[in-house]
C-alpha cells in the first residue's frame, strides 16, 4: 500500500505480479505492477478537479519516505518515447506498451492479459493520468476506478 499516493486514501490492493532477482540488495532487479482499488469519492474528485486534485494531493509521510510521493502529474496518451516505446533489446513500438517500461532493464515479467490490456489503453488514449516517483510510474484510470503502480529497477 506504500506506493499508493499519498493522501487519495486507496483502502485496497486488486492485483499484484512482481519479481526480484538477487537477494535484496541496492544492486538487485525488481519488476513488477500493482493495481489499487480507487475511493469512490477519489473519483469524483478527478471527475470534478482533473489533474489538480492530483497536483494537490496532501502528503504527510515522513520526508525521508518517497513512496507514494509522484510529481509533475501529465494527463495521458503517454507519448510513444523512452522505456514505454523502447524494448530491452532495441525494438521501437508505434505505440506505448507496459511491455517495454516492465523490460527496461531486460527483466520484464508476465502480467494478466486483462491488466496489461488495461494499461495498454489508459495510456495510449486521453482520460486517465501518470506521474513518476522515485521508483516507478503511478497511472490513474478514473473510468476503471484503479490506479497501476508499474516498476523496473
Amino acid at each position: 500500500m506504500s506506493f499508493a499516493p499519498c493522501g487519495m486514501g486507496v483502502g485496497s490492493i486488486d492485483y499484484v505480479a512482481e519479481k526480484t532477482w538477487g537477494i535484496g540488495l541496492p544492486s538487485d532487479n525488481e519488476t513488477g505492477v500493482i493495481v489499487y482499488n480507487l475511493p469512490e469519492d477519489a473519483v469524483k474528485a478527478i471527475a470534478s478537479r482533473g489533474i489538480d486534485y492530483l497536483r494537490q494531493l496532501p502528503c504527510k509521510k515522513d520526508n525521508r519516505d518517497s513512496r507514494g510521493r509522484y510529481h509533475a502529474w501529465k494527463e495521458t496518451p503517454i507519448p510513444a518515447e523512452g522505456n514505454w516505446a523502447e524494448s530491452a533489446g532495441g525494438e521501437k513500438s508505434a505505440l506505448p506498451e507496459v511491455s517495454n517500461y516492465l523490460d527496461k532493464y531486460g527483466f520484464g515479467i508476465r502480467i494478466s492479459k486483462s491488466v496489461e490490456t488495461t494499461i495498454g489503453n489508459a495510456i495510449s488514449a486521453p482520460g486517465s493520468f501518470f506521474a513518476y516517483g522515485r521508483s516507478g510510474a503511478m497511472l490513474v484510470v478514473p473510468s476503471k476506478r484503479q490506479a497501476f503502480y508499474v516498476y523496473a529497477g
